[in-house]
């Protein structure tokens, strides 16, 4: 495999060839040609999907499926990072944004770490007793 990432679902079928514009089809053999000889830059994904598409409709099928989860994946990814960047105003939190935000993060999301950190920091750095947590707005965060 080349040193250039191959983000699309169709390279689950292929072998690519290192210094040639092919890819070889694992289900079949056979070499599909990407692009021109020495314009590395401009080749693309397409004739490989053609090719699946043609020839191994099941597979398409699969790499299609995979390739709809991958865009819907990034488009959820897309709408959080977008929610998380209304709330922050240079890197602290506009509270009532932060109050009113429905998204819900797992413990291991970057942007919840980012959150309790946050408010770690708050409460340490403000000297604030640790009984602040017991708040009720303070619990509003994290319902």
């Amino acid at each position: 495999m080349s040193s250039k990432r191959k983000n699309s679902c169709v390279w689950s079928f292929y072998t690519a060839e290192e210094t040639t514009p092919y890819a070889v089809c694992t289900a079949c053999q056979a070499r599909i040609k990407r692009g021109k000889e020495g314009e590395r830059a401009r080749w693309s994904s397409k004739p490989l999907w053609n090719h699946l598409q043609k020839k191994h409709p099941d597979q398409h099928a699969e790499a299609s499926g995979n390739r709809r989860k991958d865009e819907e994946s990034v488009k959820k990814r897309r709408t959080e990072q977008e929610q998380v960047a209304k709330i922050y105003v240079n890197g602290t939190p506009k509270l009532q944004e932060f109050l009113a935000a429905k998204t819900k993060y797992t413990p291991d999301n970057p942007e919840q770490q980012q959150l309790t950190k946050l408010l770690s920091s708050w409460i340490a750095d403000g000297v604030l007793p640790y009984g602040i947590i017991d708040n009720r707005r303070y619990c509003v965060i994290f319902d």
